[in-house]
């Protein structure tokens, strides 16, 4: 449930944060890319953050 909305949360304050530097130090060191939400990545985060933290409380 968290990773949900940490992913609702995440993704605009990605793309202003991203932004934002770019326009500090210039589109050369920061190109242009799509940040965009996948389903994928947030499957693996909750796998990946079930088997740390189980494996912690083990």
């Amino acid at each position: 449930m968290s990773a949900l909305l940490g992913g609702v949360v995440a993704l605009p304050l990605t793309r202003f944060c991203y932004a934002w530097l770019q326009q500090i130090v210039g589109p050369q060191m920061l190109p242009n890319m799509p940040i965009h939400f996948s389903f994928l990545a947030l499957l693996l985060t909750v796998v990946l953050v079930s088997l740390i933290t189980g494996s912690g409380g083990f």
